[in-house]
Formats: structure tokens, C-alpha cells, sequence
């Protein structure tokens, strides 16, 4: 197995904190990242440098916020500066719940900056060491529902299926260059993703709904069932991990981990999709001379 350097932004918690771990503990060299790791996130942060430090870890910590390009492009600077990047996995992501008219454009936009800009901004900050290298990996965490949009999460959904048709677009570009753009299709995890969700502030227009106002928080009570039936949160780090450490022409370009019945629906898109692709790539391909 080949060790790779690795930029993880998303670190604080969930998916991108275990991953950050296993990759590392697996020999890898890990950058994980998030925001505020002197103020909000600085215990975090402290812990992760910590285990580290305790397990001989080629792990560090540094601040990037998504939200700002400025963060991006300083940070980037400063890691390509001491070594290459092997692999980016773009994980980081941020929710909204509610009514889709009751959020404002200030919140949307947000999604959008961190889910999406933010995902556009790192990339072209990092492609052009690896067009020169002839190698390299992004990793973009999408969501099934990209495919599938819930009820109250519109503005999420919306990022998620932007990122989606990026990274496709973005796979089709320059995997003949040796850079690879992937996609992971997570499904419903019990994670602390929803904790970190905000919701519609907008109280006048939420009144007018009346009593179906409440249909939001009736259907997040309802998640609780839901997740019990999925798989372990494990499951998506473990997918991270094991696509990394793949042979590159061995990658698939859409790994999907969901637990059923939605695991299922996905599945069937995706492969309508694929086929849609490659019909596409073949009709637009030129003539053999």
C-alpha cells in the first residue's frame, strides 16, 4: 500500500473526525482541518493533536474555513509549501431544516459556501500541483439526497446535487490529465450532523402556515426510527478509507453507503445515469480517422 498526504477539511466531528483518525492510524499522512481551532473548536482540535502526539500519528491540525476563500488559498499555500497532496476529500457540510420559503437568502447562501463555493475554491487551489504531478484524488462526500430530496432540507439537497454534477463534470476534465474527481453517496447516519443544522428564523411566515407549521419538527422526531435501521456511523469513514487506499484505475466513480430502502433507489439512479454517460460520451466522441 501506497501512503498518501491527505487534506481532510471537516474535522471537527462526525465523518471527517473518524476518518481523519483511521487514515492516519492506517500510516497515512493527515491534514485534517476545520474552523475555529483557537476559539469554538480549539478543544477539539487540542484532543486531535493529543491522540497524535500519544499513538505517533503523521497527524496535524490546521484552520481552514470554507466560508472564506481567503482561509482557503493561505492554507493550501502553506501545506503545498512543505510537500505535496496526494488526495483532498472534500467532507465538510453544513444543514438546514424547515419550510424552504421561512429560510433567508443569508442562510442558503451559507449552505452553499460551505457545501459548494467552498468545494470549487480548495479545488483550484490544489488542482494545478496535481496536473503538474500528473496524479492526484479528489474526494467529494455528496448525499443520497442529491437524488432523492427530503421534504425540509431544500437548500441542502440543492448543494449536495450541485456538488454532484461538479464532480462529474469535474471527473470528465481531467481524469485524462491523472487527476481523479470521485464522488461518496452517504445515506442516513446517526451522526451529530443534525445538531449542527440551523433552521428558519422567519417566525411572521411561519405563522401563516398555521398548524402545519409544525410538520418540520414532527418529521426530525420521526429520525429517530429511521436511523436506528442504518448502517454503523462507521460505515462511511471505513468507505473513505478503503477507496484511498484503492489501485487509482481500480476506483469506482460513485461508491454509494446507504443502508436500504434507500440504498436501493440510489443504486438504480446511479446506474441509469452511468449508462446515460457513457451513451453521451460515445455520441459526442470523434470519428476514428
Amino acid at each position: 500500500m501506497t501512503f498518501q498526504r491527505i487534506l481532510l477539511p471537516g474535522c471537527s466531528s462526525g465523518f471527517g473526525h473518524d476518518a481523519a483518525l483511521r487514515l492516519a492510524r492506517r500510516g497515512h499522512t493527515v491534514l485534517a482541518s476545520m474552523r475555529h481551532t483557537t476559539t469554538t473548536n480549539a478543544a477539539v482540535a487540542d484532543a486531535l493533536r493529543a491522540t497524535a502526539t500519544s499513538e505517533g500519528l503523521a497527524l496535524a491540525v490546521i484552520d481552514i474555513d470554507l466560508s472564506d476563500p481567503r482561509s482557503i488559498t493561505h492554507a493550501v499555500s502553506a501545506v503545498l509549501a512543505t510537500g505535496p497532496l496526494d488526495v483532498v476529500v472534500n467532507n465538510a457540510g453544513l444543514g438546514g431544516f424547515g419550510w424552504s420559503e421561512a429560510f433567508d437568502d443569508a442562510q442558503i447562501r451559507s449552505m452553499f459556501d460551505v457545501n459548494f463555493f467552498g468545494v470549487l475554491t480548495l479545488n483550484r487551489a490544489v488542482l494545478p500541483a496535481m496536473r503538474a504531478r500528473g496524479s492526484g484524488l479528489l474526494l467529494h462526500v455528496t448525499s443520497i439526497l442529491a437524488h432523492l430530496p427530503a421534504r425540509f432540507m431544500s437548500g441542502y439537497n440543492a448543494t449536495k446535487a450541485a456538488l454532484e454534477s461538479y464532480a462529474e463534470s469535474l471527473h470528465l476534465e481531467v481524469a485524462p490529465l491523472g487527476v481523479q474527481s470521485l464522488i461518496v453517496q452517504p445515506g442516513f447516519f446517526a451522526t451529530d450532523f443534525g445538531q449542527n443544522m440551523f433552521f428558519p428564523d422567519d417566525r411572521a411566515r411561519l405563522a401563516t402556515y398555521g398548524e402545519a407549521a409544525s410538520a418540520p419538527g414532527l418529521m426530525l422526531e420521526g429520525f429517530g426510527a429511521l436511523l436506528s435501521q442504518m448502517p454503523p456511523v462507521s460505515a462511511l469513514p471505513d468507505a473513505m478509507v478503503r477507496l484511498i487506499e484503492l489501485a487509482p484505475a481500480d476506483r469506482p466513480l460513485r461508491p454509494l453507503v446507504s443502508g436500504a430502502p434507500h440504498g436501493a433507489l440510489v443504486a438504480r439512479i446511479n446506474e441509469v445515469q452511468a449508462a446515460a454517460t457513457r451513451e453521451r460520451q460515445q455520441a459526442m466522441a470523434p470519428p476514428a480517422p
